[in-house]
């Protein structure tokens, strides 16, 4: 199964989405430079997310993200002088929580170069189901990341205080 759609307008480049952040006061032992997204990538993210959303929703993909196995995802540009593979960290995260749990399944289809057509600057998306888990896996998979989650977000009992 494979869900195709478009994204209007170029890519965001990875090499210019990061700005440093304010330096603080407490920047800890370790220092270094924080980095955040600037608005531009952050939007640029938003709509991937949203138009994969409503592409999904008009497919028959799975339900279950933890019963996708195998993903592989073709990106092509339209239009455009960047890179072809300059914006696919963002989309492969940007699709991350709409076509599977984590981005660590996704294997990169072929980078073509830039297609020049009549048409406006977009870029093609195709994800291709390659391989699902069987349901009792699924729901194995399922209770374990409901676990992790458990124990990173416990609540550890409060001290007494001695008066």
């Amino acid at each position: 199964m494979t869900v195709h759609f478009a994204i209007p307008g170029k890519v965001v480049s990875v090499n210019g989405s990061y700005v440093p952040a304010k330096k603080s006061k407490n920047r800890g032992k370790r220092g270094g430079t924080n980095l955040i997204l600037t608005k531009d990538a952050e939007n640029f993210k938003e709509l991937v997310h949203r138009i994969g959303a409503y592409a999904r929703s008009q497919s028959q993909w799975p339900r279950d993200l933890y019963a996708v196995a195998d993903v592989r995802l073709t990106i092509r540009m339209y239009n455009s002088k960047h890179d072809p593979a300059a914006g696919d960290k963002f989309i492969r995260d940007a699709l991350e929580g709409v076509f599977y749990v984590n981005d660590r399944i996704v294997r990169m289809g072929p980078g073509d170069p830039p297609i020049k057509d009549a048409g406006p600057a977009r870029i093609g998306v195709d994800v291709e189901l390659l391989e699902t888990h069987p349901p009792a896996i699924a729901a194995r998979r399922r209770r374990e990341a409901e676990d992790r989650l458990a124990k990173r977000f416990a609540r550890t009992p409060a001290k007494r205080m001695e008066i």
